[in-house]
């Protein structure tokens, strides 16, 4: 479990299962596994973010079907 001390991250209670997971399996520090932790929760962030933007992209493709044509999208 993070001790506050060590980190300024507030982590929810799946966040902090996860810590203590890693830190079983991998014997690292509680400060590598907050920074790993840190690291996936940035790639997922990011993958979310990702993701949402090529849905508004499809979805606005869909929408305006003409338009899109004469621009040779589709």
């Amino acid at each position: 479990m993070p001790s506050s001390k060590m980190t300024t991250h507030t982590f929810n209670n799946q966040e902090t299962e996860l810590l203590q997971i890693i830190q079983m399996h991998t014997r690292c520090s509680e400060k590598s596994a907050i920074e790993l932790l840190t690291d996936i929760k940035h790639l997922v962030d990011g993958k979310t973010e990702s993701m949402k933007f090529l849905g508004n992209t499809a979805n606005k493709m869909v929408s305006h079907p003409d338009t899109n044509r004469k621009r040779g999208f589709l």
